[in-house]
C-alpha cells in the first residue's frame, strides 16, 4: 500500500480543542480535545477517507502546497500521512 500525505489545516477553538480539516479533500474532517488528540484523530479520519474514495473508485487529488487562500488566523498547517 501506497503512503499519500497531505496538509491539514488545524484550528484553535478557545477551550483548547481543535478542529482539523483538509483543504484538498471537501468533507474530510476531524477535531480532538488537544493538539495531540487531534493530530492522531486527523491521521484516523484521512485515512478512512482515502480508503473510502479508493473503495468508491474516486480519483484522489493532487495534495497542493500551503499557504492556501482561505486560511484562519490562528490556523496552523500540518502535513499528515496515512
Amino acid at each position: 500500500m501506497r503512503k499519500v500525505t497531505y496538509y491539514a489545516v488545524f484550528e484553535p477553538s478557545t477551550n483548547g480543542s481543535f478542529g482539523v480539516y483538509w483543504p484538498d479533500l471537501p468533507g474530510c474532517v476531524s477535531m480532538g480535545d488537544n493538539f495531540t488528540h487531534a493530530e492522531n484523530m486527523a491521521a484516523e479520519a484521512l485515512g478512512l477517507h482515502i480508503y473510502g474514495m479508493e473503495q468508491d473508485g474516486d480519483v484522489l487529488p493532487v495534495s497542493t502546497l500551503p499557504p492556501f487562500e482561505e486560511m484562519p488566523n490562528r490556523g496552523i498547517v500540518i502535513p499528515i500521512t496515512v
